[in-house]
């Protein structure tokens, strides 16, 4: 996985997001797969952190509207989710532009 450090560090100052927002970013970047993907239940995470699910989706709803990660789709009431390619890439390098294609098209819509 590649971190984007420039990036990363805009988002660490931004003062709207708390301690327990950039908890929920980790595990989400830590989890990530090929394509940039995370599909773990929101309950998963607030286990892992020892939180409630709806701290969890606070959290995320925040990364969401911050335009960290997206919903990308959905498997019965489970989000899949996708980090902004400018954050972090977790895929072969020739698909980074691709990835980052597809994030500018979901901001622009």
């Amino acid at each position: 996985m590649r971190v984007f450090t420039d990036t990363l560090c805009k988002v660490s100052l931004d003062k709207e997001l708390t301690g327990a927002d950039f908890r929920v970013l980790n595990v989400i970047l830590c989890g990530m797969e090929f394509g940039n993907k995370y599909s773990q239940p929101q309950t998963a995470i607030a286990q892992l952190l020892g939180t409630s699910q709806r701290n969890v989706a606070s959290s995320i709803k925040k990364l969401i509207a911050k335009k960290l990660i997206k919903v990308v789709d959905n498997i019965g009431r489970q989000n899949i989710y996708m980090v902004n390619p400018a954050l972090a890439f977790k895929d072969f390098s020739d698909n980074l532009g691709m990835l980052e294609e597809e994030w500018l098209n979901y901001l622009e819509a």
